[in-house]
């Protein structure tokens, strides 16, 4: 089981997913694993948001390299 999102995460989630769906045209720039992860992260497929350690478990990876792809494609959308 993972821990629940703080609220402040959760806002924090909710205005990325709101500026992805207001300039999608930036979200081409993105690579396939990054459009993947925040499409998971911020629940555009079916409104879940997800936390860090539910991705790392899906791709294999660590939670530190999924937040450093999380981060790396938040600034190419900026």
């Amino acid at each position: 089981m993972f821990v629940e999102l703080n609220d402040i995460e959760r806002q924090r989630l909710y205005r990325v997913r709101e500026g992805i769906l207001a300039n999608p045209e930036k979200w081409s720039t993105l690579a396939s694993r990054e459009r993947d992860l925040l499409r998971l992260r911020v629940g555009l497929a079916d409104n879940e948001l997800r936390e860090l350690a539910e991705i790392s478990q899906l791709y294999g990876l660590t939670i530190a390299r999924i937040k450093l792809i999380e981060d790396k494609a938040l600034k190419k959308l900026q």
